[in-house]
């Protein structure tokens, strides 16, 4: 009986480690949530907005007229931003964030 007992006391702990949630949240990805803008040209802005919850939307303008509004979702894998947008395009580049600046492919947006 006290075999037993000792065994479940040893094996207890590795069974409870098994069922704590090792999912935390991806530092990267949370710190792309916000609004981003990227000017473009004289004529061209973009807008990017990414939500909490991987949705968003992207804005485009031309000449300082909406251009193109198109609802998204999004995630990340590593250094890569992957996002699928309601019109059945898709954009999955490299980016990175520094500072305030998000490198999204040739794409250089700033926090808004």
């Amino acid at each position: 009986m006290k075999r037993i007992l000792l065994t479940m006391i040893l094996i207890l702990p590795l069974i409870l480690s098994g069922c704590v949630s090792d999912e935390q949240p991806d530092e990267n990805e949370s710190s792309l949530v916000g609004s981003w803008v990227a000017v473009i040209s004289s004529y061209d802005t973009y807008y990017l907005d990414l939500k909490k919850d991987g949705t968003g939307k992207f804005t485009g303008t031309y000449d300082g007229e909406v251009d193109e509004v198109l609802r998204l979702t999004w995630s990340t894998s590593g250094s890569t931003l992957h996002i699928k947008y309601e019109n059945g395009n898709s954009d999955t580049k490299p980016y990175r964030i520094d500072s305030s600046h998000l490198y999204f492919g040739d794409v250089t947006y700033v926090r808004k």
